[in-house]
């Protein structure tokens, strides 16, 4: 949830032509959020009581363990989604004829920073997907 928060003060300081780019980028790290809460919340309250009282069949593709269960599934829809989010907002706060003179030394930063873990997590994704 915090993402969204943070998405949203990037929407904030967009400038006015890339108010766009920042609400995609907001969509996106609130469905990414959704559907990592949801993950989450499946494991706490299905999964974990499940196998507490020892009800254990047919849990195997619920299980974090088994790499091709709905968990994993879930997890990089989530991932990969807010690592989008991520992307586009670093590209949100980027450019503009006011870039060096008007914005703000940590705006830049948290340009740079949005910028390089979004598309270096998106990258990553795709590597570990293939090697995997």
């Amino acid at each position: 949830m915090l993402a969204v928060g943070i998405a949203a003060c990037v929407y904030a300081e967009a400038l006015t032509n890339r108010k766009a780019l920042a609400l995609a980028g907001v969509c996106l790290a609130a469905i990414g959020a959704g559907t990592l809460i949801v993950d989450y919340g499946i494991q706490l309250t299905v999964l974990q009581p499940a196998l507490l009282s020892g009800e254990t069949e047919d849990l195997s593709a619920w299980s974090q363990y088994n790499p091709h269960g709905i968990f994993i599934a879930l997890e990089n829809i989530g991932y990969a989604t807010m690592s989008l989010a991520l992307l586009l907002l670093g590209l949100t706060l980027w450019g503009g004829t006011a870039w060096t003179a008007a914005r703000p030394r940590p705006i830049r930063a948290a340009a740079w920073i949005l910028t390089i873990a979004g598309a270096a997590t998106l990258i990553l994704m795709v590597v570990l997907g293939t090697v995997y």
